[in-house]
């Protein structure tokens, strides 16, 4: 009799560890899910729906340029952080380029999804050759693109800017 009894107390503690075990999994899972969702939703409001003030400070340059205010847009001066080179990149640019570029560090400084982006080009600044701020900058006006052909970056004093009559940016040649 004490027998069964040792072996019914065994196996209702068994039961009983193999419940516990499945609730604290499923519990695990179900937090797990959810903290990833409200991740995947804080960062995705924090990237899409806090503009960045460079957006903004670039559209205001380019619009005293062709009011005729300012003979070109002097990218050094409207940024609001210490840089030395500036790359741009098209849509639709892979990540896998900007690994060649940049390296993988890239990414722990910059978010971008312009690897799916029609209408954006994406301006990555770097300091002592790391990213050190990312913009992407919508092309339905300004068509920033065009200065993807320096494919080694644009240096800061270099970076003074003008408008073609189609809105495509250009370099100001010294």
């Amino acid at each position: 009799m004490e027998t069964q009894n040792n072996t019914l107390a065994k196996k209702t503690i068994l039961v009983l560890l193999i419940l516990l075990l499945g609730s604290f999994l499923a519990y695990y899972a179900y937090t797990s899910t959810v903290f990833s969702k409200y991740h995947k939703v804080m960062r995705e409001e924090y990237l899409y729906f806090t503009p960045d003030p460079l957006s903004e400070q670039l559209t205001v340059a380019f619009s005293l340029y062709e009011n005729g205010d300012v003979p070109y847009v002097d990218l050094g001066e409207i940024t609001p952080f210490s840089w030395e080179r500036v790359y741009v990149f098209s849509p639709y640019t892979s990540l896998t380029t900007l690994d060649d570029t940049f390296g993988l560090s890239w990414r722990k400084s910059c978010f971008t999804d312009i690897e799916n982006l029609e209408t954006y080009a994406l301006l990555v600044f770097t300091e002592r050759s790391k990213v050190i701020h990312c913009l992407e900058y919508p092309t339905n006006t300004y068509r920033l693109y065009s200065l993807s052909q320096y494919s080694s970056g644009i240096f800061k004093q270099n970076a003074l800017l003008i408008l073609d009559d189609n809105y495509k940016v250009l370099l100001l040649e010294n």
